[in-house]
């Protein structure tokens, strides 16, 4: 209990000061404990950080290889995925989430590389279910690891703006980007107007081209009847020769 207490009191801090302008000093003072006595737990900073990402990365996964094992189609994987990680890892994990973001680059090498292959191994999770949907026509068929990478990018950044008490509730809020996701940001009115603007500018390109085709004909027209009035004009001057 007093380890769980020395992790969250140093996220909060780490969070507030920076990785760097905390000692465990501070944390010490926080927890209204003596150095020695935090020392009884944790030996370094270093490894005070590396334990919170330990933490980190055991919620990341817990629920998402859960989901991704289930017998389920890939745009109810995808949807599950996407609101557990909004909802149990970003939202609910807040604090612990910007420290995970925020001082990646101070963990040590080791550690570093650990946590790098457990964001591939992330990533290829939710890459293996759109390739599912992909193969399965669910999906439309797009660059896989970009498709990850836009999704991720919008779910991570939630971590900074979000606060307790806003009118949307983490489920709210979920719930509009995995909307937002699958019908995109058209509505019917919407969809109508570009399909009738794509048509306009296809035509348009077509007109383009037509326009284009028929001067390359008239330039080759007129070369031709130059060709044969240089022919004729040769013709005439061997005559007089």
């Amino acid at each position: 209990m007093r380890y769980r207490k020395i992790i969250d009191t140093a996220i909060e801090l780490f969070r507030k000061k920076g990785y760097r302008a905390t000692s465990l000093d501070d944390v010490a003072h926080e927890l209204d404990i003596t150095k020695a006595a935090l020392y009884h737990y944790v030996e370094s900073k270093d490894e005070l950080l590396s334990a919170i990402f330990s933490q980190a990365l055991k919620v990341i996964f817990e629920r998402t290889r859960q989901i991704a094992a289930l017998d389920l189609s890939p745009e109810k994987k995808l949807r599950q995925i996407i609101l557990n990680h909004i909802t149990n890892i970003i939202i609910k994990n807040q604090s612990m989430v910007y420290v995970f973001f925020a001082e990646e680059n101070q963990l040590p090498a080791e550690f570093s590389r650990l946590v790098r292959e457990k964001k591939r191994e992330y990533d290829e999770i939710l890459s293996r279910i759109v390739k599912e949907g992909i193969a399965a026509g669910i999906f439309e068929k797009v660059d896989p690891t970009l498709l990850v990478y836009s999704i991720l990018g919008m779910c991570n950044w939630i971590y900074l703006w979000y606060r307790p008490g806003l009118a949307y509730s983490p489920e709210d809020i979920a719930n509009q980007y995995i909307r937002i996701l699958e019908r995109g940001i058209l509505c019917e009115k919407g969809k109508s107007v570009k399909l009738r603007n794509e048509l306009k500018d296809s035509s348009q390109e077509k007109s383009d081209k037509g326009s284009a085709g028929m001067v390359i004909e008239r330039i080759k027209d007129l070369s031709q009847e130059m060709v044969e009035l240089i022919g004729e004009l040769e013709q005439v001057n061997r005559i007089e020769d």
